[in-house]
């Protein structure tokens, strides 16, 4: 089974859908984001021309601050993969067409059918096929990418045992996946299906109010830690 390593965003989800103001076999499971080291393709936009405004958006956290993400018209990421997950993709869209980038964990793929971004990683995607549209940092996409593996990366009270932990999330039709992911923390990973399911996840975790972080698990290219 593939080993799969982990980025934490410190981001924790605080709206919804909006529109910018200007301009091998797979686990079930959601894996967790990875991270590279910056490259020439993630050099500032202000340094090369970009492609067109990009026109939805979505809002989070970062810290206390609020900040966007934008949503790519075409791209979506394919995590963990594979022969089979290429088949699939290209049975829905048989003009979709690979878009070259360093790590070997994510694909990307650049969409020419009717059906994109979170509608297509829906339809096409499955428990072996995780799929989840490419968001920028800003309008343009030109701007470095991210995509969402599925998972929310969550910080419970100290005083929170696992049973504690596990009854609270049941509650709510979730559970936690795997060990913790800082035990000293009582920080675990949520699951959820990959793509925007999981900020809307992270936005209602926040919202409760009794939780000391959560951060929806975010991979970024080209990006250090």
């Amino acid at each position: 089974m593939k080993h799969t390593t982990i980025c934490l965003v410190a981001l924790a989800l605080a709206g919804c859908t909006t529109k910018a103001s200007e301009s091998p076999a797979k686990k079930s499971a959601p894996s967790l984001g990875s991270s590279a080291s910056r490259s020439a393709a993630d050099a500032p936009d202000k340094e090369k021309p970009a492609a067109g405004t990009l026109k939805e958006s979505v809002e989070y956290f970062d810290g206390s601050t609020p900040r966007k993400l934008w949503l790519s018209e075409e791209l979506i990421a394919e995590f963990d993969p594979s022969d089979a997950g290429r088949d699939g993709i290209l049975r829905a869209d048989p003009a979709a067409r690979e878009v070259e980038q360093p790590q070997a964990s994510v694909r990307i793929w650049r969409l020419a059918g009717a059906q994109r971004g979170d509608a297509f990683a829906k339809s096409v995607g499955s428990t072996s096929l995780r799929l989840s549209p490419v968001l920028h940092d800003g309008p343009s996409p030109a701007l470095p990418m991210h995509a969402l593996p599925g998972g929310v990366v969550v910080t419970f009270p100290s005083a929170w045992d696992r049973t504690h932990i596990d009854t609270w999330l049941a509650s709510r039709g979730l559970h936690v996946q795997g060990d913790a992911v800082v035990a000293e923390a009582n920080m675990y990973l949520v699951a959820t299906a990959p793509g925007l399911e999981a900020l809307k996840v992270a936005r209602e975790l926040r919202e409760t109010g009794e939780l000391v972080d959560v951060a929806p698990n975010l991979w970024r290219q080209n990006a250090t830690r």
